[in-house]
């Protein structure tokens, strides 16, 4: 949530939220939904950019392509 992020900022984590619009809770899960899709390739690279920043040699087991 949106309260979680800014606490996690204070703290100096890097962190980042999204508010998406007229879709339901957790639409992630949901593979029919256009924004699912979207959603998950978006998360994906958020982790993938962070893992590489951080020089750590971890492979991630879902292609966000």
């Amino acid at each position: 949530s949106l309260r979680a992020v800014e606490r996690a900022r204070l703290q100096g984590i890097d962190a980042t939220a999204k508010v998406w619009l007229d879709v339901p809770h957790a639409f992630p899960m949901f593979g029919m939904l256009r924004e699912s899709e979207q959603c998950r390739t978006e998360m994906a690279a958020f982790i993938t950019e962070r893992i590489a920043a951080s020089g750590a040699n971890i492979s991630l087991p879902i292609d966000p392509a």
